[in-house]
């Protein structure tokens, strides 16, 4: 389906080869694309996203270094200087552009940012450090869709909904994607997959047009129970609004593509986006 890789961009100007985005091939069948630690389209020029120091509640912005990686630097000389410990995510940009930032402005319920964790090759990324931490979008999912999501689990029993759905009047609707928890690894009106992993990990959840959903982790198929796809409404990354519990997760990114992935598909981008080599 999508093309075998793209081509690097030329600077004309005789400086170091311009950026390129490692989903550069994939851009056109991509929705949405969420990812503080990196970017991963070379179409996106902005920011990564908008952070709270939780000494004085000071907002900062901040964005990718020519590598493509969050400046953590700037914002460990932001927390500090604040005289703060930690900083939790208030706005994470979608790279496509559309506007549809994952957003919280409820200080209670932001993530707190990671600057660096060994399951992601040391990369920063959110982390949903209790059942009541999210943050929602305004995008609604339709079929055919894939949802990628790269987390590594707490481990804790209370970790579930890493992915949940609500209505646009903000009503939690179901849990949709789960943290690896035992039995828990992916729903939608029913178990989709028993197997399960405490492992950092990237999971691909597929709704084809039509017939049963398809459950990847890390490349490999591991679906154990035939769920036919359906669509689903608004998403948010960790607890919906108006929800009962969220996920106890640390996540790299989430990915909406508008396609029901193929094996090889996922085979490929699995190796562009393995955790050992974020």
């Amino acid at each position: 389906m999508f093309p075998a890789s793209c081509c690097p961009k030329s600077n004309t100007r005789g400086g170091a080869p311009a950026f390129v985005g490692p989903l550069d091939a994939y851009s056109s069948n991509i929705q949405r694309l969420w990812c503080p630690g990196r970017r991963l389209l070379s179409s996106w020029a902005g920011d990564s996203g908008t952070l709270r120091e939780t000494n004085s509640s000071t907002e900062q912005t901040f964005g990718y270094l020519p590598t493509g990686y969050l400046n953590t630097a700037d914002v460990s000389s932001f927390i500090s200087g604040a005289g703060a410990s930690s900083a939790t995510w208030k706005l994470i940009y979608d790279q496509k552009g559309s506007g549809d930032n994952l957003t919280q402005t409820t200080a209670a319920v932001q993530p707190l940012y990671l600057a660096s964790h060994s399951g992601f090759n040391n990369r920063a990324c959110l982390h949903l450090n209790a059942g009541a931490k999210g943050m929602p979008s305004t995008f609604s999912i339709v079929r055919p869709y894939s949802i990628l999501v790269i987390e590594d689990d707490d481990g804790s029993g209370l970790s579930l909904r890493t992915i949940t759905a609500y209505s646009g009047t903000g009503t939690f609707i179901n849990n949709l994607l789960c943290a690896n928890r035992t039995g828990l690894s992916a729903f939608r009106n029913g178990l989709v997959s028993s197997t399960h992993t405490s492992d950092a990990c990237v999971q691909v959840f597929t709704g084809p047009s039509t017939g049963n959903h398809v459950f990847y982790r890390n490349g490999t198929n591991i679906t154990t129970v035939s769920v036919t796809s359906d669509d689903w409404n608004k998403l948010s990354v960790g607890i919906a609004p108006n929800g009962s519990e969220g996920a106890i997760t640390k996540v790299f990114a989430v990915i909406v593509f508008n396609s029901a992935l193929s094996a090889s598909d996922v085979t490929a981008i699995q190796t562009i986006l393995a955790t050992s080599t974020l």
